[in-house]
């Protein structure tokens, strides 16, 4: 999470040279997205085992760390002060997004703790290799 707010703030300045702020965002939260149907595809598609699953995406990360490492990124002046953030408490559009989000976190929660195994119970329990991967592709598609 803490990259995709970095990434929201750098991107749409990144992107495009700056001149198209909200297609940039959109563009990377795209990408972070991708995340979501990526992941379940590499356990459920791509490997045999969970511990290779882990290390695949071990070295994904690995790789695009020494790439940002290797990178230099602009300075970026957002203007914000600590002392801004209650002014916007009251704002109906912080409120609505807020509770949005709130939305949000509790559908991905359970999504990861309740629906895979469920579906997995549905599609002939959790000692067939089929019915899991079954599982974590229909998640996938749903992503």
């Amino acid at each position: 999470m803490c990259l995709n707010t970095v990434g929201n703030t750098i991107i749409p300045a990144v992107l495009f040279n700056g001149k198209d702020p909200a297609r940039a965002s959109n563009l990377g939260n795209a990408f972070f997205g991708l995340g979501y149907v990526i992941t379940p595809l590499v356990f459920s598609m791509l490997v045999t085992s969970y511990k290779t699953g882990v290390h695949f995406l071990g070295a994904l990360m690995f790789i695009f760390l020494v790439a940002a490492l290797g990178t230099s990124f602009p300075r970026i002046s957002t203007g914000f002060q600590f002392s801004m953030a209650f002014r916007l408490l009251g704002k109906p559009a912080v409120l609505v997004a807020a509770g949005a989000l709130f939305c949000y976190i509790s559908l991905e929660i359970s999504m990861a703790t309740w629906s895979k195994p469920y579906m997995t119970e549905l599609l002939g329990g959790s000692q067939s290799a089929d019915a899991v991967s079954k599982a974590g592709f229909i998640l996938s598609i749903f992503g």
